[in-house]
């Protein structure tokens, strides 16, 4: 299995989702934005090998910078909390103390207990393994809380307890934009104002690929392009346009953790780096912890505007407890030209201890 890491810096701001926009651009976006491209340009046989699953992808996510290196984050899971979400203030974890975290949490369940955030300071996150009764304590999980470089205030970012990591400079940053607009209808020529709405990354962001054949000459291509045209909606407003950075040098805990267990595991937890579709027959709902949410809206170019099936899904930050292995899906999409669009969910994800 080959696999590479790349890093995005986006240039404009960017619009992804229909009902509500997305700060985070997941992996279906990505594979669809690289088929695209490879329609463009002729790629054929690049466009079959992604659709066979060949190639699997994580969702676009942010860096933080430390004194000595870059770390990896995802979205923290959606843990049981003792402690009331408006006062928890945690929303990204390194993927070392997700590694932890996931350990824990599945030895947890094998010992036929629950997995609960027990409590909260400025330096650390205790989370507790409870029997089911909820009556005394299996086991003790704590992580740490990093803080700001400048005035060693705590973030919203939680490592492992042996992370090197003391301080960061900044918080994932995922700045609101509002993009006033106006057209002039060219038949009464009055005014129609409107607002464009994104999103805007501060930080780095971070892309992980695996892939069956060493193809990364021609994602790295496919990338360069795509950050020219542009990625997500507004595209011919110049949004969703970006540069790809050629190395970044990355704490080696988190990247141990994509280049060794950047695999499902069944039996145990797995942290979504990418949305997964709803399968009872694969996941054991009554263990998994996950965040909901839906694809959905209108896509395609004008001339040729089709409808997305609704498909509701497990999103990225999810962590599902799998009964069997899940294998990639491609939904295929109608429209009045002979070729489909698709929808692929093949995502990377970290497993747990199996």
């Amino acid at each position: 299995m080959y696999s590479r890491l790349y890093f995005v810096k986006f240039r404009t701001p960017y619009h992804v989702g229909w009902r509500e926009i997305r700060s985070i651009i997941d992996h279906t976006t990505i594979l669809r934005a690289l088929i695209y491209i490879s329609s463009i340009i002729g790629l054929e046989g690049f466009i079959k090998y992604i659709k066979k699953g060949n190639l699997r992808a994580t969702a676009l996510l942010p860096l933080v910078k430390t004194d000595e290196t870059y770390r990896l984050l995802t979205i923290f899971p959606r843990l049981p909390s003792k402690v009331k979400v408006t006062k928890l203030g945690v929303k990204w974890i390194t993927l070392s103390g997700l590694k932890t975290l996931l350990d824990h949490t599945t030895k947890c369940i094998k010992d036929e207990g629950i997995s609960f955030i027990r409590e909260k300071t400025d330096s650390s996150l205790k989370i507790t393994c409870f029997n089911r009764e909820l009556t005394h304590e299996k086991d003790q999980l704590e992580l740490s809380i990093l803080k700001k470089k400048t005035d060693k205030s705590p973030t919203s970012i939680v490592d492992s307890m042996n992370g090197k990591t003391k301080f960061v400079e900044e918080e994932p940053i995922f700045k609101d934009i509002f993009s006033y607009r106006n057209r002039i209808d060219r038949i009464t020529g009055s005014a129609d104002p409107f607002i464009l709405l994104g999103y805007l990354p501060e930080n780095f962001l971070w892309l992980y690929f695996k892939s069956n054949e060493d193809r990364f000459k021609t994602v790295f291509e496919l990338l360069k392009l795509l950050g020219e045209m542009g990625l997500g909606a507004y595209r011919s407003r110049g949004w969703g346009r970006f540069y790809l950075i050629e190395d970044l040098d990355v704490d080696q805990g988190d990247l141990e953790v994509l280049e060794k267990y950047s695999e499902w595991n069944i039996n145990s937890y797995n942290a979504l780096l990418g949305s997964m579709l709803f399968t009872e027959e694969i996941i054991d709902f009554n263990k998994s912890y996950i965040y909901l949410s839906r694809i959905e809206g209108r896509s395609g170019p004008s001339n040729n505007e089709y409808i997305l099936p609704t498909i509701n899904v497990a999103d990225v930050g999810s962590i599902v407890f799998l009964k069997y292995r899940p294998k990639y899906v491609v939904t295929e999409i109608t429209t009045s030209y002979p070729y489909k669009p698709i929808i692929i969910f093949n995502p990377v994800v970290i497993g747990g201890v199996s």
